[in-house]
Order: structure tokens, then C-alpha cells, then sequence
């Protein structure tokens, strides 16, 4: 059996940002709204933006990675911090405590200013990964791939942490009866929602990180939607980059487990454009190593990531994701090392 995974990386050839060109993005916004050269939703001040550039400048300084999601880490320690400090103030203030009143005024500023920044960059990633077109492109290289391993499939379980929809738009044009991303459509209701029970194609989708078509109902339940709908982060179904632990909120869990699952029932697992920076995931992918022997990890990837698995359980693809001869060139390695 093999498992399919794919990152940032594999949805490169067809428009979308890998992490390092998100990062530029927000960099470049946010330095125009510093600029006065962006109109939108009116901010505490447009000075916002101060605290993404000193935690980019503060990590720098280090001589530590600076990408979005180690920059987005940090704020969202500040910001538990400051909303660790206020909650502090418990009692009533007295005439000996007055000087706290201006360090607390200054703590609820600083709250105000990073909960807007860091909604504008949530907003950013709906406007970056979400594409209403149906990209044929997108539907060639994967038809090329699925169909190249389909065969010896008998369920195809596709892991991925994008948010954008290249996959399931490669299936709906060419396969839909045959894939799931765990939604149906619910007559009574008429909308589209997700269910565990929904996974009962030859094809299904997990994405770990959540998907930009995706929001929560008031209780609980998750629907789909057909347009760019971004609201607040409290409607959506999505672990934004930055986002460090284990995934304890469904579906989340769920799908994180299930990979656990089936690396464990895996011959290999194919990793196509992921750089194995999630800590939970390189412990689920190490886990399973250690338990199974004979499961290989195959790499897919021009810039192979520095990941400290069993290197004589790694097989590499230097090439870009898309290339037709690489597909070739897998499916044969694939033969021989009788994984498929």
C-alpha cells in the first residue's frame, strides 16, 4: 500500500505560494500599510504592523529561519502572554496600584493591535489559496500521477496540509465518483457537509490544515462554501501557518490519526513538495518508522528538506513536481522496490 502526501511545494506549478513567497507577500503588504498605501478595513492605527517586522527583525538577529510560520509562533506567544498578564488583574484596583493602570491600558493596545494583524494575515491566506478557476493544468499532472498508481490502489488516501483546492478540482474534472474529501451533500439541509462516514471512495482527501472552502456552522458542524467567504477566524475550519502542537479540535484529530493509520498499513508513503516542518507530523511519520521496518519514505522534492529520518529508508526526486518523466521514472522505482 502507499500513501500519498503533498505540501506547499506540489501546488507551486499551478499558481500558489510555497511558504517562503507567502512570507515575501505579507512582508510587501504589510510594509504598504505602514506606507499609508492600503485601504481597507480601518485598524486600531496603521502602525500594526510594527510587531510581524520586530518579530522577523528579533529572529534575524538569532540567525533563526524568519518564514511566516516561525514569525506567526512568536506573535501568538506575545499574544498569550499579554492575554496572560491582563487576566492576572484579578482585584479591583487601589490607590497603591494605580501606576499598573497605564501598563494595563498599554497591555489592552498592544491585544487590540496584534488581534488585527494577525486577522489581516488570516486573510491574506484565503486571498493568496483560493482560485475560483478550475485549473486544467492541474488536472493533467494529477491525472497523470493517480492514474499511473491507481491501478494497484485499491483506496488511495491523499494527505496534504494546502489550503487551496487543486486536488479535489482534479478529481471533480476527471474522476468524481470515484473521490472523497469527506463531504456529501445533505437534501434536507441543501448544503455540503462533512461526515467520517463520507469516506467510502476508492480516492480520499485529508487535508490536515483545513481548506479555504471550508467553515463551522454555530454548532459545530462543518460546511462547505462555493465563493471566497472570509468572515472572522472563529467561522473557519483551518490551522493557520504558525500553528505549533498536536491537532485536539475535529476534524483535525480525525485526520491526523487516520494518517497515523495508514503509515502504519503503508509499504511507503510518497511525499510530494512538503518540507517536513510540522513537529506534530515528523512525529507521527518517526513513530511509524520505528514500528514498521520495512516503510520507506519517498521524497519528492527539488530542495530536499534537512529531516533526520533513516536516510537509508528515503528515496529521493530531486526534480520539479510535474514533470512527466519523473512520474515515469517513480512508478519504475516503485515497481522494483515492489511497493506497488
Amino acid at each position: 500500500m502507499l500513501s500519498f502526501f503533498t505540501g506547499a511545494g506540489a501546488s507551486k506549478p499551478f499558481g500558489y505560494s510555497t511558504t517562503d513567497t507567502f512570507s515575501l507577500r505579507v512582508q510587501d503588504h504589510l510594509s504598504k500599510v505602514l506606507s499609508g498605501h492600503v485601504q481597507g478595513d480601518k485598524p486600531p492605527h496603521r502602525y500594526y504592523p510594527r510587531y510581524f517586522f520586530d518579530a522577523r527583525n528579533f529572529l534575524e538577529e538569532l540567525h533563526r529561519s524568519a518564514d511566516i510560520e516561525v514569525i506567526l509562533r512568536e506573535l501568538n506567544d506575545l499574544k498569550r502572554a499579554l492575554e496572560k498578564l491582563r487576566t492576572q488583574r484579578t482585584r479591583e484596583m487601589k490607590w497603591k496600584d494605580v501606576f499598573l493602570k497605564g501598563l494595563m491600558e498599554t497591555v489592552d493596545s498592544d491585544l487590540s493591535d496584534l488581534d488585527f494583524l494577525l486577522r489581516d494575515i488570516h486573510k491574506l491566506v484565503y486571498d493568496e489559496y483560493w482560485q475560483a478557476e478550475s485549473d486544467k493544468n492541474a488536472t493533467k499532472i494529477y491525472d497523470d500521477l493517480f492514474s499511473s498508481l491507481a491501478k494497484s490502489q485499491e483506496i488511495m488516501n491523499i494527505f496534504t496540509t494546502n489550503y487551496d483546492l487543486t486536488i479535489e478540482r482534479a478529481f471533480m474534472d476527471k474522476e468524481p465518483d470515484a473521490f472523497t474529501d469527506g463531504f456529501a451533500y445533505d437534501a434536507a439541509r441543501r448544503n455540503v457537509y462533512w461526515d467520517i462516514s463520507h469516506y467510502d471512495k476508492q480516492a480520499r482527501l485529508y487535508k490536515l490544515h483545513g481548506s479555504v472552502n471550508w467553515k463551522r456552522t454555530a454548532n459545530g458542524e462543518i460546511y462547505r462554501v462555493p465563493t471566497h467567504d472570509f468572515t472572522k477566524h472563529e467561522d473557519h475550519v483551518i490551522l493557520y501557518p504558525g500553528f505549533k502542537g498536536v491537532a485536539e479540535d475535529e476534524p483535525f484529530a480525525f485526520m491526523h490519526e487516520r494518517l497515523r493509520e495508514t503509515l502504519m498499513r503503508s509499504r511507503a508513503g510518497l511525499f510530494i513538495g512538503f518540507a517536513f516542518r510540522d513537529e506534530y507530523i515528523n512525529e507521527i511519520i518517526v513513530a511509524a518508522l520505528k514500528s514498521k521496518p520495512q516503510l520507506e519514505l519517498i521524497v519528492w522534492n527539488p530542495c530536499p528538506p534537512d529531516v533526520r529520518f533513516h536516510r537509508d529508508r528515503v528515496i529521493l526526486f530531486k526534480e520539479l513536481f510535474g514533470e512527466r518523466s519523473t512520474i515515469g521514472e517513480l512508478t519504475e522505482v516503485l515497481h522494483k522496490r515492489k511497493i506497488l
